[in-house]
């Protein structure tokens, strides 16, 4: 089965599965050996050293790590080892066996194992050389230049009847794009979706998340966001599954109102989030609250907007990374802080401070709304600030090589307020790249009300 993973050939069984041991099932249903060989990159594996003894196979990840499958060719027990320099990998990495699921730590110039006769080892590797924890002014320029979106194009969404629309996010599913959204109907939120066929023009479609039912603790407020979207900045937009469902992180709270404190995590899925009918909750919600003995300093007043990727190199600690904005007790500053699961259930806090966080600790302001992209050899972090600049709510943006040191941009917004819709505010990003066009959705706040509008990279097409 290493053979077939680095390889990425279909996997297939054929026998009775109710007669599978348990050492069977294990070999069938090992995440990390699956993940390998259904790697979004899709590149085959290939023997960059070939002996009559052993073969030692490569095969570059698309989160930039590699896999690397040791095969011993004879009858007898012998070490196998991978030189780092033959087969183009830096000096130093930190190397993982994935049927075990153990990091084995960091190996400088070469990874050697003792492999039985006729068997066959598989590995993930990562480099281990310490990323710069700044990115380089040059750099961060050239993100800016790449995800700028000069041209407002007007409202997608306009709120209708004394509504508030809120936090766009735009993804493909089959041949269509879709948009999951907030309603605010006076009483607190819902989540709502849309529909298009050019990411110009919208219709919306109704309601797939509702408030909880009456006495429990989402009562009032039930905002949510699709989780594990295909972050690539060349990708295809989609949204990705784990065990077969789609992911929402949502906000939910008892209190009515415009988001009145607290408010707490839950999960939710689906099996087709193109379609409007209800998500369903986690049976476990909710998942994170303010209330929390292990919760930070930064987020003990309440807990908002979440953004979820997933990371196979599990560098923060967790295959999925939620990263959220989190207000304190002290001036209800919001930061952006994370936390860590294997399971999208089950959430263990990182760090004792926010990743992000702007402004005067002992002042308002906030630092929210966060979503990722990834830029090459860079994450890309979309977020709004408000009250640390000049001005209304503004969408900017910071980089990182590994998910936990962060370059914040200190240069123009990439959106800030400028025209009669947006006069107030021009706030809460979904950025992505389509044919060539970088789309940035955003709310905005001025003489339309609350409603989702789009600033793109380019002036063609038409406006809404």
């Amino acid at each position: 089965m290493s053979l077939w993973a680095i390889m990425a050939v279909p996997l297939f069984i054929g026998c009775d599965l109710e007669r599978l041991d348990t050492l069977a099932r294990a070999l069938l249903t090992n995440d990390e050996v699956l993940d390998i060989d259904q790697d979004a990159l899709g590149n085959a594996g290939r023997p960059v050293v070939h002996t009559p003894d052993y073969d030692v196979w490569l095969r570059p990840l698309a989160d930039g790590s590699w896999a690397i499958a040791l095969f011993n060719r004879t009858w007898e027990e012998r070490e196998v080892a991978a030189v780092f320099k033959a087969l183009g990998l830096p000096t130093s990495c930190a190397v993982r066996d994935v049927w075990a699921q153990r990091d084995l730590g960091v190996f400088t110039g070469r990874f050697a194992a003792s492999i039985p006769g006729h068997a066959a080892l598989l590995y993930r590797l990562r480099s281990a050389a310490a990323p710069s924890a700044a990115v380089p002014p040059e750099k961060m320029k050239e993100i800016y230049e790449t995800v700028k979106t000069p041209y407002k194009r007007g409202m997608v969404l306009t709120p209708e009847n004394g509504e508030m629309l809120d936090n766009p996010s735009v993804f493909r599913h089959k041949d269509a794009w879709y948009m999951i959204f907030i309603r605010f109907d006076g009483k607190g939120y819902e989540t709502h979706l849309a529909k298009s066929d050019d990411l110009i023009r919208w219709q919306r479609l109704g309601c797939i998340f509702q408030r909880g039912k009456k006495g429990a603790w989402d009562a009032s407020q039930a905002d949510g966001w699709p989780s594990l979207a295909d972050t690539r900045w060349d990708g295809p937009n989609t949204l990705n599954t784990f065990n077969g469902r789609y992911w929402m992180m949502y906000l939910g709270g008892a209190k009515d109102g415009y988001e009145t404190d607290p408010l707490s995590t839950g999960v939710a899925w689906t099996d087709d989030p193109s379609a409007v009918k209800q998500w369903t909750r986690g049976a476990g919600n909710p998942v994170l609250q303010s209330s929390d003995p292990a919760a930070r300093a930064f987020e003990r007043a309440t807990i908002y907007k979440h953004f979820t990727v997933e990371d196979p190199s599990r560098a923060c600690g967790g295959r999925f990374v939620n990263f959220y904005n989190a207000a304190d007790k002290v001036s209800h500053r919001e930061a952006i802080g994370m936390a860590v699961s294997d399971d999208m259930l089950h959430w263990l806090r990182v760090g004792d401070v926010p990743v992000i966080e702007n402004g005067d600790p002992k002042k308002h302001s906030i630092s929210g709304d966060p979503m990722f992209r990834r830029i090459g050899d860079l994450w890309v972090m979309f977020y709004f600030g408000y009250q640390w600049r000049p001005g209304g709510a503004f969408d900017t943006f910071a980089c990182s090589y590994d998910l936990k040191h962060w370059t914040k941009w200190d240069g123009e917004p990439l959106i800030k307020p400028s025209v009669d819709i947006d006069r107030v505010h021009a706030h809460k990003p979904w950025v992505l790249k389509h044919d060539g066009v970088v789309y940035h959705f955003y709310c905005a706040v001025g003489s339309k009300g609350r409603g989702i509008a789009l600033a793109t990279s380019t002036r063609s097409g038409t406006n809404p």
